[in-house]
């Protein structure tokens, strides 16, 4: 039985599929690049009103969601604050 060191363990952490070792320090490179591009692409003006409606009501959505979701919280503080006091 060969136990690993702690070393290869690591190394093996970082092997990608094609077998190659890669750098943390490059796919952080990587993951900050794939992020400008999203963030540029996101700020591209959309000229088509059905377009922009959509989006409009996606975020609407997600909103109501949240807004679902706080008073939820809300409630449930209100439940606790009202039995601790008690």
């Amino acid at each position: 039985m060969s136990s690993s060191s702690p070393r290869d363990r690591k190394m093996a952490d970082q092997v990608d599929v094609n077998g190659r070792v890669e750098e943390p320090e490059k796919k952080e490179k990587d993951k900050k690049k794939k992020d400008k591009e999203k963030s540029a692409d996101s700020k591209e003006k959309i000229q088509d009103p059905a377009k922009l409606r959509m989006k409009l009501e996606k975020i609407d959505a997600k909103i109501d969601v949240l807004k679902g979701k706080k008073e939820e919280i809300i409630k449930q503080l209100f439940e606790i604050e009202g039995d601790a006091k008690n």
